[in-house]
């Protein structure tokens, strides 16, 4: 069977290291990419996912980012669904008082109030670099803006994140998906998104071009 559209996943998936592809991927995908269009789909912001879109020969193919929540051809916006500021503040206000960082992610950005570990980590295996500043500062900017958080990750410690989960889920049942990806991080998304609906979208668009 000759299949359209290949979806594949990063992190555990198609990386053969945290943060890069082999050579034995880079020579299947080759083989297949003139007739099957290989797409990226990742909880991964943009850039974290272009280079290996270079590697492996295909920078014409879209990428779905931040689990679906953002989708683009290049750099134009195919589909874009956001958390609104005033989530954000109130998420903000929740955390407050406990250990619990917000790293928030729009398009191609990513702000975090303070270097630790985990952004470290980031760093590293996602090869991109954050912007280090105050989390209000960042929700003025955006209200300004008009815009919001493609992806929160809240950077925890083990007890700030098991008093954090249940309230939050209890809170944002309704508006957010939140997943306990480990014992110190929460990663948080625009409930009406998902990698499923993003290629579902994705093959919309393709059987109508």
């Amino acid at each position: 069977m000759n299949y359209k559209i290949l979806c594949s996943d990063l992190d555990g998936t198609l990386l053969c290291t945290k943060s890069d592809v082999s050579t034995y991927a880079i020579e299947q995908i080759k083989k297949i990419k003139n007739n099957t269009r290989v797409i990226l789909v990742s909880a991964r912001m943009p850039s974290g996912m272009w280079y290996l879109q270079d590697r492996l020969g295909i920078t014409d193919q879209p990428i779905i980012c931040y689990n679906g929540a953002l989708i683009l051809s290049g750099h134009k916006e195919l589909s874009s669904v956001y958390i609104p500021v005033d989530i954000l503040k109130n998420i903000y206000k929740v955390c407050n008082g406990l250990e619990a960082d917000l790293g928030l992610y729009y398009n191609n950005e990513w702000y975090v109030p303070k270097t630790s570990v985990r952004v470290e980590k980031e760093i590293k295996y996602t090869k991109t670099t954050p912007i280090f500043r105050n989390t209000l500062s960042t929700f003025d900017d955006w209200e300004q803006r008009n815009v919001g958080a493609h992806k929160i990750m809240l950077m925890c410690t083990k007890v700030s994140a098991d008093t954090l989960m249940p309230i939050l889920q209890e809170k944002f049942k309704d508006q957010l998906n939140l997943y306990r990806s480990n014992d110190t991080l929460i990663e948080i998304a625009p409930k009406t998104v998902s990698k499923l609906s993003a290629i579902k979208l994705l093959m919309g668009k393709n059987d109508s071009s």
